[in-house]
């Protein structure tokens, strides 16, 4: 009884504040609503504005301010059962989401003092702000995530779905491809090699003598997300990365320069920017050795030999592949293609089918012209670290553009299935709680038209 007394107490004080807070609109924040625990502020929802136009994913249509303060309310609804079931954190993956966003932000302004100018906060203040925002989003979508988890889905199910859709309402499908391939690397000429050590000598000298790294990052490495950002990988684990570059970082110390560094990526200078815990942001320089026209040539005739014997039937494809590969990605699997683009409109991402706009310029040119198992002919292209690669591609299914159906297109059905599943079960749970959870928001709000009914409470 005594519990039920402060919690009672706990919200009759805020919803006081609120009615006053509302009172005084001259004032520089106020609060917009209250869920559960939680506040909005007037302020926490111009910043979600500000991101929104800054990050060009501002609503077509609708009050943007109606449609960020909805998400807030849910997203504050989410994080109050997230705590009542004592979901944790995992803090490595809210660092990681807050440098990318930070990434981001600077990718888009030029520059992390042009973000401080705009937020009128300064880099620390910007990053503790994002950080809680991080932790609770993080948490909300956990909740979520566990929600949808308890929502399952029958074949039988994926029929009645199927049945039940009209024909025209279904997703039209793309060319699809499935292939195999076997790649090959141009080894680096010892003259390649040490021309690109020297060079990586000579901006550590540089570097030594005073000029910033980040410039000479920006002007210089061939790692070009990273060069952006002044060659600034952002707070991250060892393990993140190959572990020559993994063990020159945990010697550094901050602000110090390492050696030369070799990877199977090239050569590296790295300087150490912050340590935090187990975590640490570092900046650096790639230099890759210049592959040479002979050196192409060489690993192209290779291939070349190779697929003649699979055409000969010498040798069978996957066979090949697992022998002579070196994509260790796809040499166990016989050389066999997973899709790993994780785009919104990719509807086969995870799958070995590959939507044609999906499809590397470089591969599609390679095999556009190609029936079921034909093999293409040696030719250039790069993996997704940005390595020069030679390989050749197998055709091992091609599906012409067509309608979904049960027999070719069975998991994707199931996944838009299961969507919708979890939507529905999703939309009558945030139903419920709304109606359970204490809601209260500001009368200046009360024109919104909102998704979801029941947020305004009489």
């Amino acid at each position: 009884m005594q519990r039920l007394s402060k919690v009672l107490f706990t919200l009759l004080f805020v919803a006081t504040g609120l009615m006053s807070f509302a009172q005084q609109k001259g004032a520089i924040d106020y609060v917009v609503a209250i869920v559960g625990k939680d506040i909005i502020l007037a302020s926490d929802i111009e910043q979600r504005l500000l991101m929104m136009k800054q990050s060009g994913e501002m609503p077509t249509s609708g009050d943007p301010k109606c449609i960020i303060l909805e998400q807030m309310l849910t997203e504050k609804l989410l994080l109050n059962q997230a705590r009542l079931d004592s979901l944790k954190i995992n803090s490595m993956g809210v660092e990681g989401a807050l440098e990318d966003r930070l990434d981001r932000m600077v990718a888009t302004l030029g520059s992390m003092k042009a973000v401080e100018e705009m937020y009128k906060k300064t880099s620390f203040q910007i990053k503790q702000e994002l950080r809680e925002t991080i932790k609770d989003q993080y948490l909300a979508n956990q909740m979520q995530g566990t929600i949808n988890e308890k929502v399952t889905i029958t074949p039988s199910d994926v029929q009645k779905y199927f049945s039940a859709r009209p024909k025209d309402s279904l997703p039209l499908l793309p060319d699809q491809y499935v292939f195999r391939q076997i790649v090959l690397y141009p080894p680096a000429s010892g003259d390649a090699k040490l021309e690109a050590r020297q060079k990586l000598l000579s901006i550590r000298e540089r570097v030594l003598k005073g000029e910033k790294f980040a410039n000479l990052a920006i002007l210089y490495s061939q790692d070009i997300e990273s060069a952006k950002r002044g060659g600034e990988l952002g707070l991250a684990s060892a393990k993140n990365y190959v572990k020559p570059f993994a063990d020159a970082c945990s010697n550094l110390k901050e602000g110090q320069v390492s050696n030369i560094v070799e990877t199977e990526y090239g050569f590296h200078i790295i300087q150490m920017v912050e340590r935090r815990g187990d975590l640490f942001n570092a900046r650096h320089i790639l230099i890759k050795p210049e592959f040479s026209a002979e050196d192409h040539l060489k690993v192209k005739n290779k291939l070349d030999s190779i697929a003649r014997l699979i055409r000969q039937d010498s040798i069978k494809f996957d066979l090949a592949a697992l022998r002579f590969s070196e994509d260790k990605n796809t040499r166990l699997s016989g050389g066999l293609v997973v899709n790993q683009v994780p785009v919104q409109s990719n509807t086969n991402y995870n799958s070995t089918k590959f939507d044609k706009d999906f499809i590397n310029k470089a591969d599609y040119f390679a095999i556009s012209n190609l029936k079921e198992g034909q093999i293409s002919d040696p030719y250039e292209s790069i993996d997704e670290a940005g390595q020069s690669i030679v390989k050749i591609m197998k055709i091992e299914k091609f599906i012409p553009s067509h309608v979904a159906n049960l027999k070719d297109d069975f998991k994707l059905l199931q996944d838009i299935a299961l969507q919708e599943k979890q939507r529905r079960y999703f939309d009558q749970w945030l139903t419920e709680k709304i109606q359970s959870m204490y809601i209260k928001i500001d009368p200046s709000f009360g024109n919104c038209v909102f998704e979801r009914k029941g947020w305004f409470k009489k």
